[in-house]
């Protein structure tokens, strides 16, 4: 890795007093540096998910940025669209790349205190967050070079489970706000993000079988959605399935649900967890167990073209 490929880290400064588990983190922000907060997404581990639910704050603590102490008065207010990224990050627009890991329900035997469904819906609806989840190794790899050279807030989602590569072809490029349309057709569209865009291209192949013909978008950047190729989507395939490793409110089913109704309503079919909480299991049977199949989304595409008519 040259000196051009290398992302500036900084140890990430907290303080919450009696709190043993956060001594160690710490933050400090520098104009024109990128700042990057790294850690794993489930609440009990997660830097972002604590700070967020305030399951490990005390009624008194602080967070210090250069020096200036920004509070943290109760669990509520930590809660509150997550008082230090909307307050601290986002509403200054600073440069800075919070990177949480082993996002949904892959963790797997860890849990539901450990599966966060909830933070693209939570970050989404900060203004001036960015925010992606890529699919596979490769688009990770871009994205993080990508985001790096982004001046803002970005939040970037990854997960824990090995998956299939999607985007190991020659010319793929990442563009932040810009999905990439990995199959053709006219019938139906599957748009993805994170790992089911493996099982939407499964399923596409599946319907393929069958004569329907699926376009699979990958939508790897959440916000800014790619509103051209979702409205051109729906005019062409006049239906679309969303497919997230995610509560079906406010993520990506969400995002694209707003701009096609806003803009040339078609039919919108969300795969993704069903407004519940995750539990404790063996991660593929898991994602059996709340449809995030490729079998669950050929059910639901023809949901749609049902709705289609």
């Amino acid at each position: 890795m040259n000196e051009a490929d290398k992302l500036e880290f900084r140890h990430i400064s907290k303080s919450f007093p009696g709190v043993k588990a956060l001594d160690d983190i710490s933050l400090k922000v520098r104009a024109g540096k990128v700042h990057v907060i790294c850690g794993e997404n489930g609440a009990g581990k997660s830097t972002l998910v604590k700070i967020l639910n305030g399951i490990y704050a005390p009624d008194s603590g602080e967070i210090l940025i250069d020096g200036v102490p920004v509070k943290i008065k109760s669990p509520i207010d930590a809660q509150a669209q997550g008082i230090f990224i909307r307050n601290t990050v986002c509403y200054p627009r600073l440069n800075v790349k919070i990177v949480g890991t082993h996002a949904g329900l892959t963790v797997g035997e860890d849990g539901a205190t450990h599966q966060c469904l909830e933070d693209l819906a939570l970050m989404r609806s900060i203004p001036g967050m960015t925010v992606i989840c890529p699919a596979d190794g490769e688009e990770t790899r871009q994205a993080v070079r990508a985001v790096s050279e982004y001046a803002g807030p970005v939040y970037l989602r990854l997960g824990r489970l090995a998956v299939a590569p999607v985007s190991d072809f020659e010319g793929y490029r990442f563009e932040i706000g810009r999905a990439v349309t990995l199959r053709g057709g006219n019938d139906v569209t599957i748009a993805a993000t994170g790992i089911m865009v493996q099982e939407a291209l499964r399923a596409a192949d599946a319907l393929g079988a069958e004569g329907i013909r699926a376009r699979v978008v990958n939508i790897h950047t959440v916000k800014p959605l790619d509103e051209k190729t979702i409205l051109d989507a729906a005019r062409e395939t006049g239906a679309i399935v969303t497919a997230e490793e995610h509560n079906v409110l406010g993520g990506l089913g969400g995002a694209v649900a707003e701009v096609v109704a806003e803009r040339f309503p078609v039919p919108v079919v969300r795969v993704g967890a069903r407004d519940t909480f995750g539990r404790s299991g063996d991660a593929l049977q898991l994602m059996q167990a709340y449809g995030l199949t490729a079998e669950e989304i050929v059910r639901q595409c023809k949901v749609a073209l049902a709705l289609k008519g």
